[in-house]
């Protein structure tokens, strides 16, 4: 199997592309799954001596210091463990000014911590004040650009306050008919290195800088052994960046990437 590239968020060595940082939080399932989760990668931990970097409780929108206490001691609790590496909130409270929940978090021995996705520069800005944040969870790929562009610029931000960035969905496509050719075209970016058209995606998102790091999702050992763990491999360009990035903005991006409505009840949660 191949190695994997570490990189630091706070004091936990991470690998860049995710593997190992899955989420445990009973959001995503059942409440006994957060153990089942963390039992597996325990598993592949003691059978590969693959370092598992990450345990990453996150619940629902509350962001009350009683809630975000009770659920990390809850989670250590049942995992079995004695510290959590990076705690997430998930979403933003917006009944909990931003200040409180970072406070909270805060008071967690032996945690780094970090803040949603759904944050926006002013909230970041506002949680860094009261604690360091290690890192921000955001979707991030060459066709989800706006984090970096007025309004948001929250790469920027992030940059400044020395907050790490944590990209999920990076390899999500957003093309269909006859716009699916961008596919072709920056395959033939990846053929350069003998990797697909996600791994260089991937490269090109690790490429922006040693603060980056991409979320994975998989369902077969032969993609995590072939495709991702291989996403790191090539070593782009400062051309070859600039092209894919290129072919991205030349691509045009049908509809909405999310629901009109979630998306206006998201942002106005981050405005807290």
């Amino acid at each position: 199997m191949s190695s994997v590239l570490l990189r630091k968020i706070g004091d936990a060595s991470v690998p860049v592309i995710g593997f190992g940082a899955m989420g445990t939080s009973f959001c995503y399932d059942a409440v006994g799954s957060e153990e089942e989760r963390f039992k597996a990668s325990s598993d592949v931990i003691l059978e590969d001596a693959i370092p598992f970097s990450w345990r990453i409780p996150m619940g629902t929108s509350r962001g009350d210091p009683e809630y975000v206490k009770g659920r990390c001691y809850a989670s250590l609790k049942r995992l079995g463990v004695d510290h959590i590496d990076l705690y997430y909130q998930h979403q933003v409270d917006p009944d909990t000014p931003i200040e409180k929940t970072v406070e909270a978090m805060a008071e967690l021995e032996k945690s780094n911590t970090l803040v949603s996705q759904n944050c926006t520069t002013s909230g970041l800005r506002r949680a860094n004040a009261i604690h360091p944040i290690a890192a921000l969870q955001i979707e991030y790929s060459p066709f989800i650009l706006d984090v970096e562009k007025l309004p948001l610029e929250l790469i920027q931000t992030a940059r400044e306050l020395g907050v790490k960035i944590v990209a999920y969905s990076p390899r999500r496509w957003p093309v269909q008919g006859k716009e699916f050719s961008v596919v072709d075209r920056i395959g033939e970016v990846a053929k350069r290195y003998d990797a697909t058209p996600g791994q260089a995606v991937l490269a090109w998102i690790l490429a922006q800088g040693e603060d980056f790091f991409v979320i994975l999702g998989t369902k077969k050992i032969k993609y995590l052994e072939e495709e991702n763990l291989k996403a790191a491999s090539p070593k782009l360009t400062s051309e070859e960046i600039e092209e894919i990035r290129q072919i991205a903005e030349e691509t045009e991006i049908p509809g909405e990437r999310y629901d009109p409505r979630a998306l206006e009840a998201n942002m106005s949660r981050a405005q807290h």
